[in-house]
């Protein structure tokens, strides 16, 4: 297409086409993104039930006497995953 000014401009058509794919990528892109974060949330899930379990079974084992109190620590660490796992989600 030819301009007034001397210099030329690409088809709209083309633009068109272009734009439709950069979309496109775009489109990929964040299908992909968002797939990558719900396979974060779900193993982000799997070990918080898993430290909530195991830290219930330990503080009932505690309690229950079954358990040393010397395994307080353990609880703390199992708390402190727990924790981290509230703020990331």
């Amino acid at each position: 297409m030819a301009s007034i000014f001397g210099f030329r401009s690409r088809d709209p058509a083309r633009d068109r086409q272009t734009d439709v794919s950069r979309l496109d990528r775009l489109a990929k892109l964040l299908d992909q993104i968002a797939a990558e974060i719900e396979a974060e949330k779900n193993g982000l899930e799997n070990r918080y039930r898993t430290k909530a379990t195991n830290a219930a079974f330990l503080v009932e084992a505690m309690e229950n006497g079954a358990a040393s109190s010397s395994r307080s620590s353990e609880v703390s660490e199992l708390t402190k995953s727990i924790l981290n796992y509230e703020r990331r989600i």
